[in-house]
């Protein structure tokens, strides 16, 4: 059995009704021989310029639970938020970018260039213009379907695959093939490596992986 164990899923998951399939949930993981905790955390706390709220699972093996690792198995919030501003730094925009982000054709369009940076749509609740001195909200599987009501960049245009791997915590070498809107339903399903470094080196700091 391994001596940890992290889990991920949607933060709805502690919310209304499905706060039953979260207790079901906890009580099977725990059934396993480990003590189980779950937090809602958001990666903009954790160097990840995006707000992405998730369930983390963490678990302990029975034999290697310790009274002193009790609310200390998810890391604590950064001291401050990394922005889009400073997360694009030194990222080129092609021609090839601008092709692919233009909306103009849709009518988001429209609404996206009367709404101030950092503004929310009343008439498409999702859409927002991102602003560049804040993280971004959080980028979803569909983000890549232009015309939808998303996050959008504060120039009036869907962010570019470059930009959504800088705000996923993704690397820039990171490869990624098909179509545009097929590389973004990737990046948007994905965990930002940023959060779970931070929930790693956590654990790693409380001694467990040495201990025994």
């Amino acid at each position: 059995m391994p001596r940890v164990f992290v889990a991920e899923n949607v933060a709805g998951l502690t919310k209304g009704t499905a706060k039953g399939y979260l207790n079901e949930i906890l009580r099977e993981l725990k059934s396993c021989g480990y003590q189980v905790s779950c937090r809602v955390l958001d990666a903009k706390w954790l160097g990840v310029p995006q707000s992405r709220t998730r369930s983390i699972f963490v678990g302990i093996r029975n034999d290697l639970w310790k009274p002193e690792y009790k609310g200390r198995l998810h890391p604590k919030p950064f001291d401050k938020v990394v922005t889009l501003e400073e997360a694009f730094e030194g990222l080129p925009i092609t021609n090839k970018d601008i092709r692919e982000t233009d909306i103009s054709r849709f009518a988001v369009y429209k609404e996206l260039k009367n709404l101030p940076a950092g503004g929310q749509s009343e008439r498409y609740f999702q859409l927002v213009k991102a602003h560049p001195k804040l993280p971004s909200g959080c980028i979803t599987a569909s983000a890549g379907n232009l015309g939808i009501a998303c996050v959008k960049h504060w120039d009036n245009r869907a962010f570019t695959v470059s930009e959504i791997k800088r705000i996923m915590s993704i690397p820039d070498d990171y490869i990624l093939t098909g179509t545009y809107q097929q590389q973004v339903e990737r990046l948007g399903r994905m965990v930002a490596p940023f959060m779970m470094k931070a929930i790693a080196e956590n654990l790693k700091s409380l001694g467990i992986f040495s201990n025994g």
